[in-house]
């Protein structure tokens, strides 16, 4: 942004700080309400409004604060997002072993990321690359849309398995499911996903 090799680092700590303090806010309120769908859509919007910012700006020259300005919800959105999925995808597995594959599949998945990530950012674009802050945005929109998609399937999910519990629910004495020849036995408690 036309600063010294000092300036610049002295300036990427603030948007870092308040990323930090933006990602402990927000996986302490998901875990308060108990979603995760809502933040993420949330942070993956902000997310894709500070990196519009930044290319808008670098698109009609404007000033290097503007630019700047949009470091911290573009920051603060992706990394808040980032953690929530992490989150996300550990409590809608239903045993640790889905647990672990799950975070396998995530991690191997989000290398995928830093792959394409540096391929977007060619010297050819320098100063403002455009394209590259450009395409995080759709990025991040895109990953909003994902979120909303998935928390419909999910809900759906949950209602299913709600009016199924319901239905078993009929032969059942005390919450536990009546056999043939008058005999209780145990079920196995019903998984809801975490919307």
């Amino acid at each position: 942004m036309g600063h010294t090799a000092l300036y610049s680092q002295a300036l990427s700590a603030p948007p870092y700080i308040f990323s930090f303090a933006v990602v402990l806010l927000t996986a302490y309120l998901s875990d308060r309400l108990q979603t995760r769908s809502t933040f993420i859509i949330f942070h993956a919007i902000l997310g894709a409004s500070g990196y519009s910012l930044i290319a808008l700006a670098g698109f009609r020259r404007w000033d290097h604060v503007w630019r700047y300005l949009g470091i911290y919800p573009a920051a603060a959105g992706f990394f808040s997002a980032i953690t929530i999925i992490i989150t996300w995808t550990i409590n809608n597995q239903e045993s640790d072993s889905k647990k672990g594959t799950g975070m396998a599949m995530l991690n191997i998945i989000g290398q995928c990321g830093p792959l394409v990530g540096t391929r977007l950012y060619p010297d050819t674009d320098k100063p403002y690359y455009v394209p590259g802050m450009s395409i995080c945005a759709l990025f991040m929109l895109a990953v909003a849309g994902l979120a909303f998609l998935l928390r419909i399937v999910l809900k759906r999910a949950n209602d299913w398995t709600r009016d199924s519990r319901n239905k078993e629910g009929s032969n059942q004495e005390d919450g536990v499911p009546l056999v043939s020849g008058g005999k209780a036995k145990r079920e196995r408690k019903a998984f809801y996903f975490m919307l």
